[in-house]
């Protein structure tokens, strides 16, 4: 849910983020928790230390970076530097080792120098993002950057697409060190590509694809665990080995057999 949402703050009490996760994941029923977007300079080791504690939390952090260039960040009034960004991150991970780091990054902002974009680049390019969604400056109303001399539009997506090339790069390691592993994911139904195909997300928000093998679809069991078997730029393929009703339950084997003439009905899965 979203934007900058460590932030937050409730006036009456003086509760953060950090109490106000905790109060989410005590409410009885709620399974997993995940949110989008935390802003670099509201992260703290008590929101980190905070998270690793509610069994529920989703490991995926989404910590919008937007440019690896000192001067760009301050152009962008981010009030934050790369060196701090890399340190609060560090921090993070030493209190929730395994997470999945996530960004944003902007090319083409008003005054990018190529200098400037090679440092986001070189950012990019360490791998330490597991996805990072990435985009060209559009001018919003009502800001200064909105009145200043914009980029050459081809520059700019020159510069996207060498950003998409090195996260696309990242997303493949992070995806293939998955090969081999059983992974816990919830069916979001089937696969747009191959009908006979579904898809699920792993609460570290991986895609994950996979034939159904199971004779009766049991629509009251959304978690399935898959043994990955091949990595992609988008994500994860692999087989099924068993279902359960919620994420924290054993699972139970998937069936052996398809039904005769060799389909199931995909969307009663849903």
């Amino acid at each position: 849910m979203g934007q900058t949402v460590n932030a937050y703050k409730e006036p009456a009490t003086g509760a953060d983020f950090a109490d106000l996760c905790g109060h989410v994941a005590a409410i009885p029923g709620v399974e997993r928790l995940s949110f989008v977007t935390s802003h670099p300079k509201d992260l703290n080791e008590k929101l980190a230390r905070a998270l690793a504690a509610i069994p529920q939390m989703n490991p995926r952090f989404h910590l919008a970076v937007q440019s690896g260039s000192n001067p760009m960040l301050r152009r962008m009034n981010r009030k934050y530097t790369v060196d701090e960004y890399r340190e609060g991150v560090a921090m993070f991970l030493g209190h929730n080792p395994g997470w999945a780091i996530t960004t944003d990054v902007i090319v083409g902002f008003p005054g990018e120098t190529e200098a400037d974009f090679e440092q986001t680049l070189a950012l990019v390019s360490t791998g330490m993002f597991a996805q990072a969604y990435s985009f060209v400056y559009s001018p919003r109303r009502g800001t200064p950057a909105a009145h200043w001399e914009p980029i050459d539009p081809a520059v700019s997506h020159r510069r996207l697409r060498a950003v998409a090339a090195a996260q696309d790069a990242a997303c493949r390691a992070y995806h293939d060190r998955k090969i081999g592993t059983i992974v816990r994911a919830l069916v979001t139904g089937s696969s747009r590509k191959d009908r006979l195909m579904l898809s699920a997300k792993t609460t570290d928000n991986v895609t994950v694809v996979f034939p159904t093998i199971e004779a009766a679809p049991r629509p009251d069991r959304p978690w399935v665990d898959v043994r990955v078997e091949q990595a992609f730029v988008w994500g994860v393929k692999g087989v099924a080995v068993s279902r359960c009703a919620r994420y924290a339950d054993p699972g139970e084997p998937v069936g052996a057999a398809l039904p005769a003439g060799g389909f199931v009905d995909l969307l009663a899965l849903r």
